[in-house]
């Protein structure tokens, strides 16, 4: 009987574990959103590096704003935290912990005495959308937006 379900269930268990390697391939990389320019030829710049490890991700995103497609000053860098489960990761982050673009070794840190923001990122057709569940990423920016690859 012991066979019988190892034979039955180990090539679903198989198929599993590779689809969700395959998902997680498929996320990482370096991806980034830009808002349509307007008459001032300003415009928003998002990307975000996505590196998942077993299930986890941890990194940074980064925001500025262009003008003519030139950066306007360093930015802004914070740190995430995440999980991911098939071809979606559901990250945390404290848009209000945002360090200067050029710092190096940002992490994470969980904001004290309130909830922190949270999205969820979902591959779809190439293309990454990020959905907000809880907070703002930014004033400026929508709630819902895609994310193509930068590199």
């Amino acid at each position: 009987m012991r066979k019988l379900l190892l034979f039955t269930f180990a090539p679903f268990i198989v198929i599993y574990a590779a689809t969700s390697a395959i998902g997680q391939n498929s996320l990482k990389g370096d991806w980034e959103w830009r808002s349509p320019m307007d008459k001032q030829k300003r415009q928003i710049l998002f990307s975000i590096r996505i590196d998942p490890k077993n299930g986890k991700v941890a990194g940074t995103y980064f925001f500025n704003e262009l003008e003519n497609g030139d950066t306007e000053s360093d930015g802004a860098v914070t740190g995430y935290i995440g999980t991911v489960v098939g071809n979606a990761i559901k990250i945390e982050f404290d848009p209000q912990a945002a360090d200067p673009g050029y710092t190096e070794h940002v992490r994470y840190k969980r904001p004290k005495g309130r909830l922190p923001s949270t999205a969820t990122l979902t591959l779809k057709n190439g293309k990454l959308e990020w959905v907000q569940n809880h907070g703002i990423l930014d004033k400026e920016l929508p709630k819902t937006f895609t994310l193509t690859r930068s590199r």
